[in-house]
């Protein structure tokens, strides 16, 4: 009887434990989101512009009595430290590589006259990257070896120059044989995308390219533009195209293999903005709706296509990144006015991840495992902090596989 009692014992002290540890897991299942105001350099408004797993945040803030403007990192142990500027009083980060090893952007020179891109790092600081015949230059993109996207003003043409930089080669001249061109971004392979108009400057292309490579002209969805947004590190490369007529535009999704494709609409026009690891695409189209035209956010994947991903509360939304395990944050326009930052997964929809009810947030970026969004909350910088992910039962993940993967199927 004795041993009877003590294995029964045994057996209903594990049942105990099997639901105390499903209660806990029940009760964390919830996303949770934390946010820390970053703060600014002493003045009065600050905002953030990128994160990597590290949670390393980039933005720009004003300065003491607001007189200047200056790039800032913040790490947690370090807190908001000032990149300063190449000599004038205005400096902002635009872009930061995923590894945290370089910081881009642009920054006056000591006469305050000319803007000149940077390249910033820990041991070496702020590097004047240059321009075309002492022009301007902003740099807007940077991979994991300081290969850096940007565009300088050419003087006396009127025309900007799309460019490549690194420290061995310098600025790399980048376009289509037109007078003008823009560089958007570059992934970790070395590919840079943006756009240039054709010789004679008849239109606008998107392209692609890499030292290997060369130039890319990825060509139009029939009309005589197109604009690349985004590429990934497969050189998925996404933004929107005019149609046959140039009387619309559609968001576009390109690949080597098939081309510039078509992502269609949510009943109106659409442009894509970004696209994660495995090729999922994110954005906003309008949805015709009465006399004015409706935006939503959307998200669109081979499997499922496009998805309208709503709206909280009102009739505007816009995604602007995807981390690589699914979510996708921007921000969201209310009837109460204030924009509104949010986070949609597929399993739990558009949430609003800022705490204070009617305050003006905006969520510009979030990290590539999906823990961290960074943007502005009131007047400061603020980086969210994600402690669970719904759709992956609490464990924040950073998956980097290849093909053409879906959020939508698992």
């Amino acid at each position: 009887m004795t041993h009877t009692f003590s294995t029964n014992r045994r057996r209903s002290i594990a049942v105990v434990s099997a639901l105390i540890v499903a209660l806990i897991v029940s009760a964390s299942a919830a996303p949770e989101t934390s946010i820390v105001h970053i703060g600014t350099l002493g003045g009065s408004r600050s905002y953030a512009t990128a994160v990597t797993n590290d949670g390393v945040v980039i933005g720009t803030s004003l300065t003491p009595g607001d007189a200047g403007s200056h790039a800032f990192v913040f790490t947690k142990s370090h807190g908001v430290v000032d990149l300063g500027t190449l000599g004038g009083y205005y400096s902002t980060a635009l872009a930061l590589s995923d590894n945290g090893r370089f910081v881009v952007g642009q920054s006056y020179t000591p006469n305050n006259v000319e803007l000149d891109a940077f390249i910033w790092t820990r041991h070496r600081g702020m590097l004047d990257l240059g321009s075309k015949g002492r022009g301007a230059s902003q740099a807007i993109a940077v991979n994991n070896t300081g290969l850096v996207a940007g565009v300088t003003y050419v003087p006396g043409s009127g025309s900007f120059r799309a460019f490549a930089w690194t420290r061995t080669h310098g600025m790399i001249d980048l376009g289509l044989g037109g007078s003008t061109s823009w560089a958007t971004a570059v992934n970790n392979a070395g590919v840079v995308v943006g756009y240039s108009n054709l010789r004679g400057d008849a239109a606008y292309h998107a392209f692609a390219w890499s030292r290997r490579a060369g130039i890319v002209d990825l060509g139009t969805l029939g009309g005589s533009r197109s604009y690349a947004s985004a590429v990934n590190d497969d050189g998925v490369v996404v933004g929107y195209s005019f149609l046959s007529g140039d009387a619309d535009f559609h968001a576009f999704r390109w690949t080597a293999r098939d081309g510039m494709v078509d992502l269609g609409t949510l009943g109106g026009w659409s442009i894509a903005t970004a696209v994660n690891a495995v090729g999922t695409v994110v954005g906003t189209s309008s949805i015709p709706s009465g006399p004015l035209a409706v935006q939503h956010g959307f998200a669109w994947s081979p499997t499922h296509r496009m998805v309208d991903l709503g709206a909280l509360g009102g009739n505007e939304s816009h995604a602007v990144a995807i981390s690589n395990n699914d979510v996708v944050v921007g921000y969201n326009a209310p009837t109460s006015g204030a924009w509104q930052a949010f986070a949609w997964t597929p399993d739990a929809g558009m949430e609003s991840i800022e705490p204070s009810e009617g305050e003006y947030s905006v969520a510009q970026a979030i990290s590539p495992n999906g823990v961290y969004v960074v943007g502005v909350a009131g007047t400061d910088a603020a980086i969210w902090t994600r402690t669970l992910d719904q759709h992956h039962g609490g464990r924040p993940q950073d998956r980097s596989p290849r093909g053409d993967g879906s959020i939508f199927s698992r």
